[in-house]
């Protein structure tokens, strides 16, 4: 009778308090080296008494497995605001390699790498790579990740490699040799280990439910945890890098040997609550192919499908801005690892606003309309910018670009991710998941060309601000598929929202009769329209503003 105790014990759901997020947990099976993978897994303590001792500010709704998955996904925060000290140590070995170290800060180095490339464009390069593997290889990994059925010990191991590889990382330094090949391969497997993790925590987080005012809720809590840890994070290192006058690489080091310390504690958080978990969702729904994609964007709307082509082209830019800036910063500027760390943090600060300007601006006017004027800011900003930050002497300038920079993003992410939610059917079969899927494939698959083109000018010996000039070209290609296929806001939600019974189908309703007795129905539609997207906006906003409070 007492076996059958303690076995009960054991497959209750890790979340006690709660039949929401409960999540169907592994079979345990002995620990044999066949399967060791799926099932070998040391013993853990016992979830209610570590959860108990976790603060009540980092709990959410008293629920396990949400806040385990925030705080997984949160102490990570210090390797993603480390990878941009890591992007300057690699340079710095690269100037290193190639004896760019010995100029002057106003001599421009001319030398190469092993004979191959510039350092500039090397760092660059690498940036590209990684950003090329990672929108080629998450599709495939997702679904392998919803397919798998110890898809929580698929994210234990991922992160123990994590932590192996961060560990590495942080033993970068200045010797030169082909050793600079090893760290920019580990830069490679480390980046994309770290994207597959954000997926193993969001096919988790999709299969708690679907309810919007759940997941905003979860988003607002994921961001007052995240961003508050990604700012002190690069506040610290930005600090000791510059009241301790260290090189590039050498805050290379103390970044990453920071963001091992974070990978430990998440190793901890996912061990004990969700190493044992399945993700309840069916496989069916994955996409774990390009065939896959194909089709499911060939079964979309024709004004989704316009809608994302956007999006590929804007997320393409504004991802290559963050991944190039640093680069530029520190080669055209001269500036430190500390000053650029500075400029990045105004960045991620003056987001928050940015998010507020979009709840103002969609409200007054209607989200297509907020979305066009925020590309045409970021195609005025780049020729400007260009011309006034030429060298040294006017490095200062970059730390207001930096925040009207963040204050764009703020604005295009939240007003972007609230479109895409209200064009997504609620009749659609399949569900919404796979359709945001698609979307978070489309922000990404372009993400390596800008700075790809950016890293090929730079090897033709032009100017670097040039080549931040060029980011224009996708954000003027973004601009005219939202003006002109996309269209007009009211009239999208009526196509898309065709099939309800409300509403008019712009496209069927070409007789004088059926025009004169559904225009109070349009009428209504587009006051319906305005009011939905202003209230998933405002819910959006607050999700990003209440990192303030979080910080």
């Amino acid at each position: 009778m007492a076996e059958k105790e303690s076995t009960a014990e054991e497959t209750k759901p890790i979340d006690d308090n709660s039949e929401t997020y409960s999540l169907p947990e592994s079979t345990e099976q002995p620990c044999h080296m066949k399967n060791f993978f799926r099932s070998c897994v040391p013993p853990r303590p016992s979830p209610a008494i570590v959860f108990a001792r976790i603060p009540k500010l980092l709990r959410y709704k008293d629920e396990h497995a949400p806040t385990a998955i925030v705080l997984f996904i949160g102490c990570q925060s210090a390797l993603w605001s480390s990878t941009l000290y890591y992007t300057n140590g690699i340079l710095g070995l690269a100037n290193n390699e190639a004896g760019c170290e010995l100029l002057d800060d106003d001599e421009t180095c001319e030398n190469l790498v092993h004979g191959i490339m510039k350092p500039t464009s090397l760092a660059t390069l690498v940036a590209a790579i990684n950003l090329a593997g990672t929108s080629l290889c998450l599709p495939f990994l997702g679904g392998l990740v919803d397919k798998h059925e110890h898809a929580g010990l698929f994210g234990l191991y991922n992160t123990l490699f994590l932590a192996f590889c961060t560990l590495l990382s942080s033993t970068i330094h200045s010797r030169n040799g082909w050793i600079l090949l090893f760290y920019i391969l580990i830069s490679t497997i480390m980046y994309t280990s770290m994207a597959l993790n954000v997926v193993i925590a969001n096919s988790f987080i999709h299969s708690f439910g679907k309810e919007p005012d759940d997941l905003f809720a979860l988003a607002a809590f994921n961001i007052k945890v995240r961003v508050p840890l990604f700012i002190l994070t690069i506040f610290f290192i930005s600090v000791v890098s510059l009241s301790a006058g260290l090189d590039d690489i050498e805050t290379a080091q103390i970044a990453q040997a920071l963001s091992f310390l974070g990978i430990l504690a998440s190793i901890y958080i996912w061990w004990v609550f969700m190493s044992n978990k399945k993700i309840g969702c069916a496989g069916d729904t994955s996409i774990s192919s390009f065939k896959d994609i194909y089709n499911t964007i060939m079964s979309l709307d024709r004004t989704l499908k316009f809608y994302l082509s956007h999006a590929a082209f804007a997320g393409a830019a504004i991802i290559s801005v963050i991944s190039t800036s640093t680069i530029f910063m520190s080669e055209s500027l001269n500036m430190s690892s500390g000053e650029i760390g500075m400029a990045m943090l105004l960045f991620a600060l003056f987001a928050i606003p940015g998010s507020k300007v979009s709840q103002i601006l969609s409200s007054r006017t209607d989200p297509l309309i907020s979305l066009q004027l925020n590309l045409m800011l970021w195609v005025l900003t780049f020729p400007i910018a260009s011309a006034v930050l030429d060298g040294r002497d006017f490095f200062q300038f970059s730390y207001i670009f930096c925040a009207f920079w963040g204050t764009l993003f703020g604005w295009y992410h939240v007003n972007n991710f609230s479109v895409i939610v209200l064009l997504i059917p609620e009749e659609r079969s399949g569900g919404s998941n796979i359709v945001m899927g698609v979307y978070i494939f489309s922000i990404t698959v372009l993400s390596w060309l800008p700075t790809l083109i950016f890293t090929i000018l730079n090897e033709a010996d032009i100017d670097m601000r040039l080549g931040l000039v060029t980011f224009d070209c996708f954000y003027i290609i973004a601009f005219l598929i939202l003006k002109y296929l996309v269209g007009d806001f009211s009239e999208a939600m009526r196509f898309v929202h065709r099939e309800n019974p409300n509403e008019v189908d712009v496209q069927q309703s070409d007789e004088e009769s059926i025009q004169q007795a559904d225009v109070r129905s349009v009428q209504q539609s587009d006051e319906l329209s305005i009011q939905q997207s202003n209230k998933v906006i405002m819910q959006q906003s607050d999700v990003v503003n209440n990192a303030c409070i979080g910080a």
